[in-house]
């Protein structure tokens, strides 16, 4: 949604996705930002995973909006997304990242 019209969004705009205070929030990779009703569960359900990586309970990242990845604390990684953001991936997921971008 964007005010009170429903939008239709390109997967491939998509930068990223997440949650905060039950709000699921689609951040484009135009800098747009729209709320949507289902639960980012849902809609890494919905989503290719060859492009999408379920990072943390808050976040779904988008191969496009991925801008740097920086190593962060032990064993963690620091995404930072265009448009800026940071999103923390913890050690018990890196690796699983680092073979999702076949690194």
């Amino acid at each position: 949604y964007s005010k009170d019209k429903l939008i239709s969004i390109k997967v491939d705009q998509i930068a990223y996705i997440n949650t905060e205070n039950s709000v699921t929030s689609i951040m484009c990779l135009d800098g747009n930002k729209y709320t949507n009703n289902s639960s980012l569960d849902d809609l890494y359900n919905r989503l290719d995973h060859s492009i999408f990586f379920r990072a943390n309970r808050q976040y779904i990242l988008s191969v496009k909006g991925i801008d740097e990845i920086l190593r962060y604390g032990n064993n963690q990684l620091k995404i930072k997304t265009n448009p800026e953001n940071n999103v923390i991936i913890s050690k018990n997921k890196a690796s699983e990242f680092k073979k999702w971008l076949n690194m």
